[in-house]
């Protein structure tokens, strides 16, 4: 818990300006020690770092349910792909023992597959 209050102490230290240039001078925020006491602000943004010199933030990658949602992507794609090929495949198959198999065979299958 103490690195995640560091860092949203660190995140009002460097917002600082904002807050107080956009809150309403009533906000409770504003009561606290940081906008309170004079010169704390300013003293602490010497410890906040910001950028890619940060050791709190560490970059970890892509995440695996990234990889596994492309993998369930391209699965479905195959998936919906399947009855187009078993399709012409049937029809390859009984149009070498048929003259025009699309006729006879592929168009009563369609709805069925």
């Amino acid at each position: 818990m103490s690195g995640v209050l560091r860092l949203l102490l660190a995140s009002l230290v460097y917002h600082y300006d904002f807050l107080v240039a956009h809150l309403q001078p009533n906000h409770p925020l504003l009561s606290t020690a940081l906008f309170v006491e004079p010169g704390l602000a300013a003293s602490l943004r010497l410890f906040v770092i910001c950028g890619l010199e940060s050791q709190c933030l560490v970059a970890s990658g892509i995440p695996p349910h990234v990889e596994l949602m492309r993998q369930l992507d391209k699965n479905q794609k195959s998936i919906q792909d399947i009855s187009s090929i078993v399709l012409s495949g049937l029809i390859h198959v009984v149009g070498t023992k048929n003259k025009d198999p699309k006729h006879c065979f592929a168009n009563p299958l369609k709805p069925q597959i």
